[in-house]
């Protein structure tokens, strides 16, 4: 298990996250990868022996019916290295990845690694981990109407969130390099805020990543290195120097000739 994750970014979001000492959580289907999920949704409904009105039924339940519930992630990598990364999530090269220190995010946060493979294996264990809160799905879609639906559905919350978490690590196996790790959280639509990305309006939650942390403690405990891209002005690297006096964090550039 690696001690340090990654999460690669652009240098105004890094400014953020390390003068906030938070992190953004964005919704699920506002990801580049969001069709993970809808195909997860899929084979755990293949695994079923179900009509096919409650099939359609759970997977509304599971795609937001309502949009009351926004399932909310933030990516992190085991490996600073991966050009791809860099290219796609750091402004081509330009931007940085922030080493965070696995033990501390735990203490604010539940890490969950993604699955690449063996989907229909890990599916299987989906279901039999779930099936209490499918089967209640089941029985609302076959004995409620109208508002009374929405009523139930509110009583199991929850347990539906658990189950869209278990179903948000499934990831296809071309994506493997990646070794992705996931802080997934469910939020009511009244905790949720909104941004602008490229003209798109983006469901977000943030949240403090140092919230346990002692006033005489320096947060950079949580952030142990700093990684400038191949294309990223050297210039930044005294900036973070500055930002992180400490003997906690550490800063390199990552030098694979890209430019």
């Amino acid at each position: 298990m690696n001690e340090v994750l990654y999460h690669y970014t652009n240098i105004p979001a890094a400014l953020s996250i390390l003068s906030n000492k938070s992190i953004w959580l964005s919704d699920c289907r506002f990801l580049n990868d969001s069709h993970e999920y809808y195909k997860a949704i899929d084979i755990l409904l293949n695994s079923f022996d179900i009509k096919e009105e409650e099939s359609k039924f759970i997977n509304t339940v599971l795609t937001y019916s309502g949009y009351k519930e926004h399932h909310c992630i933030f990516s992190l990598s085991s490996n600073p290295k991966i050009l791809s990364q860099w290219r796609t999530y750091s402004d081509d090269g330009r931007g940085v990845a922030i080493g965070f220190h696995r033990k501390s995010l735990e203490q604010s946060f539940n890490l969950f690694e993604c699955i690449y493979e063996n989907h229909e294996l890990y599916i299987e264990d989906i279901r039999k981990k779930h099936l209490q809160t499918i089967d209640k799905i089941i029985y609302i879609c076959n004995h409620f109407v109208g508002q009374h639906i929405v009523l139930e559905l509110d009583k199991i919350v929850s347990e539906i969130n658990l189950l869209a978490r278990d179903l948000l690590r499934i990831k296809n196996s071309v994506f493997k390099e990646e070794k992705e790790v996931r802080i997934i959280k469910s939020y009511s639509y009244k905790d949720i805020s909104f941004r602008n990305s490229n003209n798109i309006i983006v469901p977000y939650k943030d949240e403090v990543y140092a919230k346990y942390l002692d006033k005489f403690v320096d947060h950079s405990i949580y952030v142990r290195e700093i990684w400038l891209g191949p294309k990223c002005n050297e210039l930044n690297k005294i900036s973070f120097g500055s930002m992180f006096i400490s003997p906690f964090t550490n800063i390199y550039e990552f030098d694979c000739g890209y430019k």
